[in-house]
């Protein structure tokens, strides 16, 4: 926690960027450039993530993104033209090819689980009510149709209108 304007999101957004390409609105197309006072983007400058993490092994591993500008200088001309954008990707400072950093990230966590982990709003606002009921059971475990009717006296007559039919039928 913090005050406004101390980076609380914008460290957020660098995690979610450095594992899953997105911010933490859950957005792949975000600007990630700094921006100037007027909010521009800054040209010219490399954006680097990097995070170093402790698995379950007590083993560290390190990840690192770097996003940036590519200027390519067409012949015969003088000056350089912006083309476009890079990502290079790099395992304990290894470069490595994006579905390969992918793949280590995926043997770590997926990415339900990370959102569900850190944040509070993944859970009611993102998922569909049938995921969550899914997640809830696998967490919880699930309790029969019997179970619910002997829990309550009021349900006894239950059976006998279903007809061997289960609730959810």
């Amino acid at each position: 926690y913090g005050d406004n304007a101390t980076g609380k999101t914008s460290l957020f957004d660098s995690f979610t960027w450095l594992f899953f390409d997105k911010d933490s609105l859950n957005r792949k197309d975000f600007e990630i450039k700094t921006l100037d006072a007027d909010g521009n983007p800054l040209h010219g400058l490399d954006h680097e993530v990097e995070a170093v993490l402790e698995l379950n092994n007590g083993k560290e591993l390190t990840l690192k993104k770097t996003y940036r500008e590519k200027w390519t200088k067409k012949r015969g001309s003088a000056t350089a033209e912006f083309t476009g954008h890079t990502v290079d990707h790099f395992i304990d400072g290894v470069p490595v090819k994006k579905g390969e950093y992918e793949a280590r990230i995926a043997e770590i966590i997926g990415e339900d689980t990370f959102k569900l982990l850190t944040n509070l709003k993944y859970f009611n606002e993102h998922l569909h009510w049938q995921k969550r009921r899914e997640i809830l059971l696998e967490v919880c475990g699930d309790i029969s149709d019997e179970e619910v009717i002997q829990s309550n006296k009021n349900l006894s007559e239950l059976p006998g209108i279903l007809g061997g039919r289960t609730l959810d039928d």
